[in-house]
């Protein structure tokens, strides 16, 4: 049973006036705004402020709004000019975002900045009301860095004043000049979504020297910075927990407070395009400040004193485009897994189980898969014992932690093995079944949590398969921080473990232990290996690696349509080296009416040089292109004139589509 669904596209659909597909108007009137950039005129009697993407202004003591732009633009973060006569703002009525200014009626709107890929906002003037200073980031690079430039405001290829590379990496929003224009303050983070971030804070720059200074510290971040008229204090917004706090810092003293919590969350760890907080700005007395917080526009006095709001009503009124959607089919019934894990074989070869959507499943020779795991936990990295009786796995509970757990295969109950709540991963049976090697790491749950993940090493541990305390064998070092766990694993008889373990940045050592982590040995060293394991005699080194083709993955129903045999040995022994490849291949394409038989030279092209003894640096470090780049080269150039490349770039939607079938 199938349904359809409504899929959101990036293009406009159904019909189409004057170019611009036409939409239904919606309009009403209110009296609350969210993410409202405001600011105060020089004479204190109007504010300016951004409401869904139109400007309007507004008597200090509050009112009905005058709405200054309208239709499909989005125009925001609008700044009133030193004399206020003018107002500059970020728009993409342009097709990208750009600087525009108009007068202070509406009238006479102008673009200062012409980009076509856009990035321009935050603009700030000057104190000559000559010039403005904008946040540059063409990009839109979520990790990348951005610039601050100076324009004047009637436009021209504007001057870079801050170097995207500076500093490691500049990421500048919402400048702010000083009243004597030396200085412009601003923000500076890394735009991250993930538990990498680190607190935004204020920076500045000295536009005589060109040095940049970082004004505020601490772990709560500091955005949006707004200079007094005097320029004596600077007001900025930090994170406060769920929520954020105003704070006021005297630039004499450097001494900072807090002056209004419970203001909106700032986007400190989103991506922050268009800053991290709204703007807003200093009464001309320096007394209070006017900022937008909790749907209102809120005028908050810097002793201390009541709170007042500067209350509007705004008319609102916009053409909303019709959505664009398609139908798209998706199937209806049983959830298919795409990703699986841990999967391991009985001894007898009758039953699969393996890992898939926290859970552990097993599935008999022709049978459904079924859960073995019913609990609330998640559970991972089964391990089948030696006799095929018994499963091992860890679980994890955001609360409590992990354990490891065994259970009967036939079904009953799990019994947990160990004592202490840890973070345990990939267990691993002796060959006799007594014991059961892991490896752990620091307790990672509740208020204790490492976000990151990077401990510096992960403990390995046995247990007996009765349960009982941990035995420590020794310490296993990741290569690089949160990104690996050691899968350890008898071997000599059970009387010494092995694993991976880091000696540089780049290398691993494969090394075993006895139980008690006596007689640690490094057996060998490989690059960027991070899972091996010996073979049960101890004379062989097993390894997994994603460099060079070491292995080939086929469709066996494609073999066996073009007449190719389609069993491993077979296959294996039909293609020997990539001569015999290449001669398989041209069989394949001719029985199959021309279908190709690789996507491209350049994935063939990496394989076959990665099997190389030298690659493009040879010893002593010169340049070896005649050596494995030349035969490399060869092999996927007489691909390409055999006609069994399909000529696909990795990656793209044409690949994508094709590995799919």
């Amino acid at each position: 049973m199938h349904r359809s669904i409504g899929c959101l596209l990036l293009m406009l659909l159904g019909p189409v006036v004057g170019g611009v597909a036409a939409g239904r108007p919606v309009s009403f009137t209110t009296t609350e705004g969210t993410w409202m950039n405001v600011d105060v005129a020089p004479d204190g009697r109007t504010v300016v402020f951004d409401l869904l993407g139109d400007i309007y202004t507004l008597p200090i003591a509050g009112g009905k709004a005058t709405r200054l732009t309208d239709g499909r633009p989005y125009d925001m973060q609008p700044r009133w000019s030193p004399d206020g006569r003018s107002i500059a703002f970020t728009s993409d009525r342009s097709g990208s975002d750009n600087i525009w200014v108009m007068a202070a009626d509406g009238s006479g709107l102008e673009a200062v900045t012409r980009e076509k890929d856009g990035g321009l906002t935050a603009p700030a003037w000057a104190p000559d009301g000559q010039y403005l200073a904008v946040r540059r980031d063409p990009t839109y690079n979520r990790r990348g860095s951005a610039e601050l430039w100076l324009y004047h405001r009637s436009g021209g290829t504007g001057v870079r004043l801050t170097a995207r590379d500076a500093q490691g990496g500049l990421n500048p929003n919402g400048p702010v000049f000083s009243p004597d224009g030396r200085w412009i303050y601003f923000s500076h983070g890394q735009r991250v979504l993930d538990s990498t971030w680190a607190p935004w804070q204020v920076w500045r720059l000295d536009r005589r020297t060109g040095d940049l200074t970082p004004v505020t510290t601490g772990f709560s971040g500091a955005v949006r910075p707004s200079m007094s008229r005097d320029g004596r204090r600077l007001a900025y917004v930090r994170r406060d927990h769920a929520t954020s706090t105003l704070v006021l810092r005297d630039l004499e003293t450097g001494a900072a407070r807090d002056i209004r919590p419970g203001l909106d969350r700032d986007d400190q760890r989103g991506t922050t395009d268009y800053d991290a907080y709204p703007g807003f700005a200093f009464m001309p007395d320096n007394r209070s400040i006017v900022i937008g917080a909790g749907g209102k526009l809120r005028r908050v006095p810097l002793d201390g004193g009541a709170e007042t709001d500067v209350p509007f009503s705004a008319d609102v009124a916009f053409d909303l485009p019709e959505r664009p959607y398609v139908e798209q089919r998706i199937e209806d019934g049983d959830v298919r897994a795409r990703v699986i894990r841990w999967p391991g074989f009985t001894p007898d070869g009758r039953s699969l189980v393996f890992e898939a959507f926290g859970k552990i499943w097993i599935q008999e020779s022709g049978g459904r898969p079924r859960p073995l795991t019913t609990e609330p936990q998640r559970e991972y990295a089964p391990a089948i014992s030696p006799d095929g009786r018994w499963v091992a796995y860890v679980s994890w509970d955001d609360r409590t932690g992990g354990q490891l757990w065994k259970r009967p295969l036939a079904g009953g109950k799990p019994q947990m093995l160990t004592r202490v709540a840890r973070q345990y991963a990939n267990p691993s049976w002796a060959a006799d079944g007594s014991k059961i090697v892991v490896a752990w790491r620091s307790p990672n749950y509740g208020a204790t949590a490492n976000l990151t993940e990077d401990d510096p090493y992960h403990e390995i541990v046995w247990v007996s398969a009765d349960g009982g305390d941990t035995h420590a064998v020794s310490v296993a070092r990741p290569r690089s921080a949160g990104r690996w766990y050691p899968v350890p694993r008898f071997a000599a008889g059970d009387e010494r473990i092995c694993f991976i373990t880091a000696a540089s940045d780049t290398r691993n050592d494969f090394v075993c232990a006895r139980l008690d982590g006596s007689d640690r040995r490094a057996l060998a060293r490989f690059k960027y290996v991070e899972e091996a394991a010996l073979s049960p005699d101890g004379r062989q080194i097993g390894l997994g690696t994603d460099i060079g083709g070491l292995a080939m993955c086929y469709r066996s129903d494609l073999f066996k349509s073009a007449g190719l045999p389609t069993e491993r040995d077979k296959v294996s022994a039909l293609i020997t080296d990539w001569d015999a490849y290449i001669k398989t291949g041209e069989q394949y394409t001719k029985a199959s009416g021309g279908k190709k038989f690789v996507d491209g030279a350049g994935l063939l092209m990496e394989a076959v040089l990665q099997q190389q003894k030298t690659g493009y640096v040879a010893p002593g470090d010169t340049l070896a292109m005649d050596g494995g780049p030349k035969v490399a080269w060869d092999t996927a150039t007489k691909v390409v004139a055999s006609g069994l490349s399909a000529n696909l770039k990795p990656f793209t939607p044409e690949w994508n589509a094709g590995m799919k079938n």
